[in-house]
């Protein structure tokens, strides 16, 4: 891994190999995390922004939050904390306002280009109506619940600066494998089933003081005896309460079936990139998408810990 800082001004620093490194990334989770820690020898400037490439490939670009130098009678050591480019949509407030019939361009271009965003990769999305930004909403929480309601996606901001919107985001899917020679090789594999966490159906009602009279079923649980139940009101809106269950349900389904495995070395797929796991004893897992992935970086070397979900829980 190869970690280059810059300035506010644009002048390159270069703290050399990490005495430790960790990168975070979560399809849950708008921004990426980093923590690094590097040798000092002489003070550096106060830092901006923060890349980090393998191969030549970024797979971090963030804004420095924290930097730390520290001295003991070992030596000195910088630390960095830095988060992906998601976190300045984060960090401001969206200017109060009425959309009328947006489309994704011109929500991206008031709301994610002006922090660095440099496109857009995915569908056009187009919504009919009038969309109100209220006061104290974030450039993300605009940004995120205009995707979600229009085209139930959840979006990204990838290691290269776009605003991803895909379902997909590879083109290859991962093989995880320890017997097929065009696997990527694990050290440990857990799969876990956690029947304490899906929503099984959600129930609505129409009206103050009416019955709950209609239903959201999860059709990924339907018929496998799990009961955890919900209840909403629909108020003035059918479709966005529909649209708030399905979300409910969906977010409740990402722990319900996990494989979590540890693979060493360099390796960092993009969360929602297509995988499968072929495994003497497993089996083949097909259909699983990469949900979260933790990489961790040391002088014993280095690993990361993903977690794969299937693909039918993140959709519903």
């Amino acid at each position: 891994m190869k970690v280059t800082a810059y300035t506010y001004e644009g002048a390159a620093y270069e703290p050399g190999d990490a005495v430790s490194l960790s990168i975070d990334r979560a399809m849950d989770a708008p921004a990426d995390r980093f923590e690094g820690s590097f040798p000092l020898t002489v003070r550096p400037p106060e830092l901006h922004t923060l890349r980090v490439q393998q191969d030549g490939v970024d797979v971090f670009y963030g804004v420095v939050d924290e930097q730390t130098e520290e001295y003991t009678r070992n030596g000195g050591l910088l630390h960095l904390s830095a988060r992906s480019l998601a976190a300045l949509l984060l960090d401001n407030e969206a200017m109060v306002q009425n959309y009328e019939n947006p489309t994704l361009l011109e929500i991206y271009k008031r709301h994610a280009q002006p922090h660095g965003i440099l496109g857009i990769r995915g569908t056009a999305l187009a919504h009919k109506g009038t969309l109100t930004v209220g006061k104290g909403q974030s450039d993300w929480t605009v940004l995120a619940g205009y995707c979600r309601k229009v085209g139930g996606l959840a979006p990204r901001i990838t290691p290269d600066r776009y605003l991803d919107v895909r379902l997909k985001t590879g083109s290859r899917t991962i093989k995880y494998s320890n017997t097929d020679a065009d696997g990527v090789r694990f050290v440990s594999m857990a799969h876990t089933v956690k029947r304490c966490r899906p929503v099984s159906a959600v129930l609505l009602k129409s009206e103050e003081g009416g019955t709950y009279q209609f239903i959201e079923q999860n059709p990924v649980v339907l018929g496998k005896g799990i009961e955890r139940k919900r209840l909403m009101e629909i108020g003035t809106s059918v479709g966005g309460v529909q649209r708030s269950a399905k979300e409910l349900m969906r977010e409740s389904n990402y722990e319900y079936e996990q494989y979590l495995l540890r693979a060493a070395g360099e390796h960092l797929p993009e969360p929602g990139n297509p995988a499968r796991i072929q495994e003497i004893r497993l089996g083949a897992a097909e259909n699983l998408a990469v949900a979260e992935v933790r990489y961790r970086q040391s002088a014993a070397g280095s690993y990361s810990d993903i977690i794969l979900v299937p693909e039918r829980n993140l959709i519903v």
